[in-house]
């Protein structure tokens, strides 16, 4: 398991999760993600915050996903349309990430059928952003996932 998820019930408390996904691909996986942090942890180990990015494009909803935001242990952004963050999610990660929680706290990328990390904007980006407020970042890229309809 990883060391990070392991100690994640420091202090006698569980893992606080915050998603944000670009498109229904990206939701897939965040999904799954959590499934298995669940299954790793247990349900009452784990808070889960889900928003799409789209969402934060209204002021009134950035707000409350940022207030959500404030003391995660885990910011998890999953990608699958573009190779960029769109400009509203953007600045949003850079109004929020400073407000992780500051005792361990991790960005993760998960890019749905997307280029290795050596040719993805986005996780240079988020990278960058994390190291600069001392987080923890993890990069994975993923295949499509089936969709059964």
């Amino acid at each position: 398991m990883n060391t990070f998820l392991a100690s994640g019930s420091r202090q006698g408390r569980g893992v606080t999760l915050l998603a944000l996904y670009e498109g229904l691909e990206a939701g897939i996986e965040v999904q799954r993600s959590i499934d298995r942090l669940v299954a790793n942890l247990g349900g009452d180990k784990v808070d889960v915050r889900i928003w799409r990015f789209d969402m934060l494009r209204d002021p009134q909803m950035a707000a409350h996903a940022g207030a959500e935001a404030r003391g995660a242990d885990v910011l998890l952004i999953a990608t699958d349309q573009h190779d960029t963050i769109p400009d509203p999610v953007a600045h949003w990660l850079k109004a929020v990430v400073d407000h992780l929680d500051a005792r361990g706290a991790c960005v993760a990328h998960i890019k749905v059928n997307g280029k290795p990390r050596h040719e993805n904007p986005t996780a240079d980006y988020l990278a960058r952003l994390a190291r600069r407020h001392g987080h923890a970042f993890f990069n994975t890229v993923r295949s499509r996932p089936e969709i059964n309809s």
